[in-house]
């Protein structure tokens, strides 16, 4: 029998470089100011449906394009899509919502949803055609289309209201870019974006001179809706308070647009500053002044 000599495997070296396709879908928009640290962002949806894509990188410039800067990382595509067709308005209504780049969605518990874990945007361009809503359940009907119902309507002071067929939609997930916290005073400025996609081994970006640019006029339609992010720091006793309630005084405030009692300052007369009354109760007995002092707590949103 002759005698083979055995081939010497040359393995496998990936392409670290691959290009990773283009982006298939953009969407920007402004978030509940609730989900902000000042009540401002701009929140940036993507996705691609390139097998090799892998996240993106958003750079803004609040200088006309003088000069851009790295503000967020998407690590995945976003959980977004359109809507197949006409979303009528209602809670009684469903919508077919074609998804892109694999995204799936899921159904979840009565309480889940009305709880507000399925937050999404639907409709668009303009501010007032938004829709902040959430959903019960979610049948994935075909590859990449889900039927969704049980829906929640017109959460964070948007209208429930009609959307036409290929709106887009956006599931409120950890796969969304953002501008980070803005100043209130760029309400009506321009913010431009550029959007780099890379590769599935985190390589393959493009330059930033080349790539295309993305302008977002600010609105500051939704300052004001949802809990803010609020952050109180050096909270003094203050028990003056009448009506059994345990007070306290705030040294500092960022971002609070609710809740507080600006006519119950006492003892501190000459300053801007709020007072914030609450009561604290632990095992049926009311927390005296002395129970917090000059202690920093946050308090996150609720969704």
């Amino acid at each position: 029998a002759p005698v083979m000599n055995p081939q010497v495997g040359s393995g496998f070296s990936p392409d670290y470089n691959v290009d990773p396709g283009v982006l298939s879908s953009i969407y920007i928009f402004e978030p509940p100011g609730g989900f902000t640290a000042t009540g401002l962002e701009v929140w940036v949806a993507a996705a691609s449906t390139s097998k090799t894509f892998g996240g993106c990188d958003i750079y803004a410039s609040l200088d006309n394009g003088e000069s851009y800067r790295l503000v967020s990382t998407i690590q995945q595509g976003s959980t977004m899509g359109y809507i197949a067709s006409e979303l009528q308005s209602g809670a009684t209504a469903s919508f077919y919502a074609d998804m892109l780049d694999g995204a799936r969605l899921y159904s979840v518990s009565q309480y889940e949803a009305d709880s507000r874990q399925t937050l999404c945007m639907v409709g668009g361009p303009t501010p007032e055609s938004i829709e902040f809503l959430g959903y019960e359940r979610a049948d994935l009907e075909s590859a990449g289309r889900y039927l969704v119902y049980n829906l929640r309507r017109g959460w964070y002071g948007t209208q429930d209201q009609s959307h036409l067929a290929l709106s887009p939609f956006v599931f409120l997930d950890d796969a969304i870019g953002t501008s980070g916290p803005l100043d209130t005073a760029l309400v009506g400025s321009t913010i431009r974006f550029k959007i780099l996609p890379f590769n599935i081994f985190g390589g393959g970006r493009k330059s930033l001179e080349s790539a295309k640019e993305y302008l977002y006029n600010v609105t500051g339609k939704f300052i004001d809706q949802g809990e803010r992010r609020t952050y109180y720091q050096n909270m003094l006793p203050n028990p003056a308070f009448t009506g059994g309630t345990t007070g306290w005084q705030i040294t500092a405030i960022a971002g609070w647009t609710g809740g507080v009692d600006t006519s119950s300052q006492t003892g501190m007369p000459g300053t801007a500053l709020k007072t914030l009354k609450f009561a604290q109760t632990v095992a049926g007995t009311t927390n005296t002044s002395s129970a917090i002092v000059n202690q920093t707590m946050s308090v996150e949103p609720g969704k």
